[in-house]
């Protein structure tokens, strides 16, 4: 192969890497943008709109399960003649529901989380959103760590420090890292640089592992997207089956309560006998 051909060739090697790798940034920019941001909306307005409702629902059934529980265990003592102790069965049921109490505990911490990131956010507007992400973009492609392997360690702190300020919106800090990082990371021309030394065979092993790296990186993604909290945004942009849900929770949740009502009436009047 003569000297202007083995040029051509890497020069054509080398624009195939160049390419490869932005491409690697744009899917590390998807993957963040799913996680950091477009996820914590997907929960947050699912626990607002629908988990709000299941939660409600729990409790139900299990005041239901507890009545139920506790009218048994006054049951079996009347069959033994003898006199259902109140706060006996109350010690027993407190031992037997003490998972589902944390259960319910953390629900509630979950929903009040949710509550709190609804009311403390405040709304980008149109043109700031477009900013934040042309903003975390430029970042993704100078500091992430699968675009910069063995860079020092300032760039990784550069880089969380980013992913921190995208994830809260914070717009201020994202522009400060923006000027502060520039001509660091990939965003140096010195990367390119090396990689116009490289050889032929160099920039080969470099595109296989770029374009190795890219189908592990779309394969992430694809499957963050397939299942949930991702998954969900189908169902909470359907307003129909939104409503249906919230109606359908709402209606098994007031049955579990006449179940409760029902068992605890039965257990009134089975403690009421024993005591006469």
């Amino acid at each position: 192969m003569d000297e202007k051909t083995d040029v051509v060739e890497r020069e054509g090697l080398l624009e195939q890497v160049m390419t490869a790798r932005a491409d690697v940034a744009e899917v590390l920019l998807e993957t963040d943008d799913v996680t950091l941001q477009q996820i914590p909306q997907i929960v947050t307005e699912w626990e607002c709109t629908i988990g709000v409702y299941q939660t409600d629902l729990l409790k139900a059934q299990i005041a239901a399960r507890r009545a139920r529980r506790r009218l048994e265990l006054a049951q079996a003592r009347a069959n033994r003649g003898d006199t259902p102790d109140a706060t006996a069965i109350e010690q027993v049921l407190d031992r037997e529901f003490e998972s589902w109490r944390h259960e319910i505990e953390e629900r509630t911490k979950k929903y009040l989380a949710a509550v709190e990131k609804r009311q403390g956010s405040r709304v980008l507007t149109a043109t700031e959103g477009r900013e934040l992400q042309r903003l975390h973009r430029e970042l993704i492609k100078r500091l992430h760590p699968d675009v910069n392997p063995g860079e020092q360690d300032t760039c990784l702190r550069l880089f969380r420090a980013a992913q921190n300020a995208y994830k809260a919106g914070d717009l201020a800090t994202l522009r400060s890292l923006e000027v502060a990082t520039r001509g660091m990371g990939a965003d140096a021309e010195s990367k390119r640089d090396e990689l116009a030394r490289a050889t032929a065979d160099e920039l080969e092993i470099e595109l296989a592992t770029t374009q190795a790296q890219l189908k592990v990186l779309r394969d992430r993604l694809r499957e963050i997207k397939s299942r949930e909290p991702y998954a969900l945004r189908t169902y909470l942009a359907d307003t129909d089956w939104v409503l249906d849900t919230v109606a359908g929770l709402k209606r098994e949740a007031e049955e579990q309560r006449s179940a409760q009502q029902a068992y605890d009436a039965r257990y009134e009047a089975l403690c009421g006998k024993g005591e006469k």
